[in-house]
C-alpha cells in the first residue's frame, strides 16, 4: 500500500504537467495548412500490370514473385501511389515505381473529385528518387509552385493515401524526427531518421515503390519533396532543385541496350570434366563427364585483355580446356570467334582476366567516372545469350549511400538488388564499374571440412567494383593472381603436400605426451606418424612423434595464424573397391586432408610458416607450398575395356603401406567391372599385378602395351602374377575384347565404348 500511495501523486503530477503544456495555435494551423496544400495539388496515380513479354524475350531478370507489382498483377488489382502536379498541368511527379514500361498495362491519374485521366510513364529524375508521369490532357489541378528565395526550415510532410479503401490526406511533424552530426566537422546532416544502407548491392527485395510527400514550412508553405527518406542538408529535396533536376527519358535505356560496338563481349569457356571411369571420391571434382561449356561476359579493358566479373572456382580453372571470344571475328576465321587464354584472377575479387591475340578490341575509355551522390540514379546493364542472340537489359537504380564492410572499407549501396556480373553505368552511358563478390587474399582460412564451403554461406556480399576507387580499367588486368592456372588432366589431380601423415590429439593423449600446455589441452595439434622422404617436411627436419601446432601464410599480404587440429576429415582410408567390382581390405590414407585443403587454398608457390613441437621444444620453419608427386588418385592409369579392369601406377603412399621398395615394379588394381574377364579370374581391387606372361610390369602404360601385344598375337589369355596381402598367386586373364556396343551410363543415356574415356 505504501508503494501505491507514493505512485499515485507522481502520476497525477505528470498528467498535470502534460495538460499544462500550451499548444500554439499557429503550430496546429500550420499542420492543417500543410495537409490542405498537399490535398489541393495531389493526385492518385494507379498502375495496372501485365507480363513484360518484350523484356522476357530480351533476357530480363524474372520478376520477384513476392514483389508488390507482381502480387498486384496476379490479383488483377491496381497499385495506387500519390503524385503531385507540376508545371503544365500534364506533368505528375511520383516516386520511383521500379516498373519497366512493358509491364505496365495502363496508368490512370485520378483527381480529388474522382475524375480519371490516362497517363504514361515518361522519364526519371537524375538527382532525386522521382519519376515523371505525363497525361494526354490538362489536369484540373493547380500546379505546385515554390518560392526560389525561401530558406525556411522544413516542418511538415504531407501527402495522400488510401485508408480503409478511402482516399485520405495526412500530415507528419518533421520536428519529431531530426538527425545531426555528432561532430561539428561533419557539417549538417538533414531532417529525418538516420538511414542505414547496409545492404550494399544486395538489399532486401523491394516491395514496389516509396511514397512522395510534400514538404512545407511551419506555415504550410510548400518547400519541396520527400522521396521516402530523410531530407539531405544539401537541399536536393527543395522544390526548385527538384524541378530543375535532369530528366532522363526511359527511351534512352533502350538506346543503350542496342548500342554497338560494345566493350562487353561474350566468352565461352570449355572445361574438362571427370570421365565415368574416374569414380574416386574427390571433394574437388565437379560433376559431369566429357566436356562442359559455360557462358561468361567480359569487359575489354585493353585491346587484348578482358575482365570477367564472375567467380571461377579454382577447380574449374585447373580444368579449363579452351576459351573462345564468340562475338569477335578475324580475317582468317569468320563466325567461329577468337581463341583466348586464361591470364589469372583479379586480386581481391571474384573476377578473372583473359587474353586474346590477333585482334584489337573496342576498349573502355581510360577514365574513372565518379559514381552518383546519395539519391542519384545509375544504370545497371545485364547481358544474357538467349534464342541464339545477345540480349542486353539496362535498368535504372538509386544510390542509397555507402555501407561499411570488409576491411573497414565503404562500399556503394543501391536501392534495388544487383546481381553478380552486372555492369554499372552513369546516365551518360559511361562504365562506372561492375558488381561481384569480394574474395580478399587476406581473409581467414579455417582448417575445417575438406569440402569447399557452400556459396550460400559466404560472408561476403555482392559489392560494386568502381573504377574511381580501384583505378583505371586497365589496372585490373595487372598484378594478377596466377597461383591457380589451367592444368592437364593428370596434373590437375595432383595435390599440394607437406609430406606427413598424422593423427589428431585429445586431452588424454596431450597429457600422455606431456604437451597439454602448447596444445591447449589437446584442442589443437596433430601428431606426426609418418614423414615421407624428399618431402617438404623431411627437408624441414620433422620427425615422427612431432606435434604440428600452427600454420601461417607469409606471402604478401600475409594471413592469420591457423591452429592445426583434427577436424574429423583426416586419417581416413580410401576404399577403391567400393566404387566398382571387388572388395579388399582398407588400403591407404586419403590425400585430401584438411591440411592439404588449406595448402590448396593458398596455392602452389605460396610461402608459409609451420610451427611444431620436437621433444617439447617449439620449432618453426618457412616453407613453400609444393605440388606432391602423383598419389593413388592422380597416378597414371589405364582402363582396359576388354579385360574389365583399371590399373594404376604404384605411388609413394601405396609403396609405404605395402612395404615396397622404390625399385619394386607392378601396378595396383583400382577397379573391376562386374562380370568381366577380370572378375571371372577373381582379381580384386587393391591387389598388385606384378608380371604378365613372365615379364615384370613397370607401369600402367606398360600393362596396356603388353595386353595389346597379346591381342595382336591372337593369344586367348595371358598369365598374371597377382599379389594380395604379401602372398602371390597365378591367374589366367582372358584377352578377348568386349563386343562393340553401346553401354548404358549412370544417367540412363548411352555412351559408345572406347579405348579410354579419359
Amino acid at each position: 500500500m505504501a508503494a501505491t500511495r507514493t505512485l499515485v501523486p507522481s502520476a497525477l503530477l505528470l498528467l498535470l504537467l502534460v495538460v499544462a503544456q500550451p499548444v500554439r495555435a499557429d503550430e496546429a494551423d500550420g499542420g492543417l495548412r500543410a495537409m490542405e496544400t498537399a490535398s489541393r495539388h495531389a493526385v492518385q496515380v494507379a498502375f495496372r500490370f501485365q507480363k513484360d513479354l518484350d523484356r522476357e524475350e530480351r533476357g530480363a531478370v524474372p520478376p520477384n514473385p513476392r514483389g508488390l507489382a507482381e502480387r498486384y498483377r496476379f490479383q488483377r488489382s491496381r497499385w495506387i501511389v500519390p503524385g503531385f502536379v507540376l508545371g503544365d498541368r500534364r506533368t505528375v511527379l511520383v516516386s520511383d515505381p521500379w516498373i519497366t514500361r512493358g509491364a505496365i498495362e495502363s496508368i490512370t491519374v485520378r483527381t480529388r473529385d474522382g475524375v480519371e485521366f490516362p497517363g504514361r510513364l515518361d522519364a526519371f529524375l537524375a538527382e532525386v528518387g522521382g519519376a515523371i508521369v505525363r497525361t494526354e490532357s490538362d489536369l484540373p489541378v493547380e500546379p505546385l509552385t515554390f518560392d526560389t528565395s525561401s530558406s525556411a526550415p522544413p516542418r511538415y510532410a504531407a501527402s495522400v493515401a488510401e485508408s480503409d479503401g478511402v482516399a485520405a490526406a495526412w500530415v507528419e511533424d518533421l520536428d519529431r524526427m531530426r538527425n545531426r552530426p555528432w561532430s561539428e566537422k561533419c557539417g549538417p546532416v538533414g531532417v529525418g531518421t538516420p538511414e542505414s544502407p547496409f545492404g550494399g548491392l544486395d538489399p532486401n527485395e523491394d516491395a514496389g515503390s516509396r511514397t512522395v510527400d510534400l514538404v512545407t514550412d511551419a506555415a504550410g508553405t510548400p518547400l519541396g519533396f520527400r522521396f521516402g527518406s530523410s531530407l539531405d542538408a544539401g537541399g536536393w529535396w527543395r522544390g526548385p532543385r527538384v524541378l530543375a533536376s535532369r530528366t532522363v527519358p526511359f527511351d534512352a535505356l533502350r538506346a543503350l541496350e542496342d548500342a554497338r560496338p560494345s566493350p562487353l563481349h561474350r566468352i565461352t569457356v570449355t572445361f574438362r570434366t571427370l570421365s565415368r571411369h574416374d569414380r574416386d571420391r574427390d571433394p574437388f571434382r565437379f560433376g559431369g563427364r566429357g566436356t562442359a561449356e559455360e557462358e561468361y561476359w567480359g569487359l575489354a579493358v585493353t585491346p587484348t585483355s578482358l575482365v570477367v566479373p564472375r567467380e571461377l572456382e579454382e577447380e574449374k580453372v585447373r580444368r579449363i580446356l579452351s576459351i573462345r571470344l564468340d562475338d569477335v571475328e578475324t580475317e582468317d576465321v569468320e563466325g567461329e570467334g577468337v581463341e583466348a587464354s586464361y591470364a589469372g584472377k583479379v586480386e581481391g575479387y571474384q573476377a578473372f582476366v583473359i587474353h586474346v591475340q590477333g585482334v584489337d578490341l573496342e576498349t573502355l575509355p581510360a577514365e574513372a567516372p565518379k559514381s552518383p551522390e546519395t539519391g542519384g540514379a545509375l544504370l545497371v546493364h545485364r547481358i544474357a545469350h538467349r534464342g541464339g542472340a545477345r540480349r542486353d537489359q539496362v535498368d535504372v537504380d538509386r544510390v542509397t549511400g555507402w555501407f561499411r564492410g570488409y576491411g573497414d572499407r565503404s562500399f556503394l549501396a543501391t536501392e534495388r538488388k544487383v546481381g553478380i556480373g552486372a555492369v554499372l553505368r552513369d546516365l551518360d552511358g559511361r562504365v562506372l564499374g561492375f558488381s561481384t563478390r569480394l574474395d580478399p587474399v587476406d581473409k581467414e582460412r579455417r582448417l575445417g571440412d575438406s569440402r569447399r564451403p557452400s556459396r550460400r554461406n559466404t560472408p561476403f556480399k555482392v559489392v560494386a567494383v568502381l573504377f574511381h576507387e580501384v583505378g583505371l580499367p586497365a589496372t585490373l588486368a595487372e598484378g594478377l593472381d596466377t597461383r591457380i592456372m589451367p592444368q592437364e588432366e593428370q596434373a590437375a589431380r595432383r595435390l599440394p603436400w607437406l609430406g606427413v601423415e598424422y593423427d589428431g590429439l585429445d586431452e588424454g593423449l596431450a597429457e600422455l605426451l606431456d604437451v597439454s600446455g602448447p596444445t591447449r589441452d589437446g584442442r589443437r595439434g596433430l601428431v606426426v606418424t609418418v614423414v615421407y622422404d624428399s618431402s617438404p617436411a623431411a627437408r624441414a627436419g620433422l620427425e615422427p612423434d612431432d606435434v604440428l601446432l600452427s600454420a601461417q601464410r607469409t606471402s604478401a599480404p600475409g594471413g592469420p595464424t591457423v591452429d592445426l587440429r583434427d577436424t574429423g576429415s583426416t586419417g581416413g582410408f580410401y576404399f577403391p573397391g567400393m566404387f566398382g567390382g571387388g572388395g579388399g581390405p582398407p588400403s591407404w590414407h586419403s590425400r585430401t586432408t584438411a591440411l592439404v585443403t588449406l595448402l590448396r587454398d593458398w596455392g602452389i608457390g605460396t610461402r608459409w610458416e609451420l610451427v611444431w613441437l620436437h621433444d617439447g621444444e617449439e620449432r618453426g620453419a618457412e616453407l613453400t607450398v609444393e605440388q606432391a608427386p602423383p598419389d593413388f588418385r592422380s597416378a597414371p592409369r589405364h582402363f582396359d575395356e576388354g579385360a574389365g579392369l583399371e590399373v594404376r601406377d604404384l605411388t609413394y603412399e601405396v609403396r609405404r603401406l605395402l612395404r615396397l621398395g622404390p625399385d619394386a615394379q607392378g601396378v595396383v588394381v583400382a577397379r573391376i567391372e562386374p562380370g568381366s574377364p577380370a572378375a571371372q579370374a577373381r582379381i580384386q581391387a587393391n591387389e598388385l599385378i606384378l608380371e604378365l606372361d613372365g615379364q615384370a610390369i613397370a607401369s600402367a602404360e606398360a600393362f596396356r602395351e603388353m595386353l595389346e601385344a597379346a591381342r595382336e598375337a591372337s593369344q586367348p589369355q595371358v598369365r598374371l602374377v597377382v599379389q594380395r596381402l604379401g602372398k602371390t598367386r597365378i591367374v589366367d586373364l582372358g584377352t578377348e575384347a568386349a563386343e562393340a556396343e553401346d553401354a548404358e551410363t549412370e544417367d540412363g543415356t548411352s555412351e559408345e565404348r572406347g579405348e579410354d574415356a579419359e
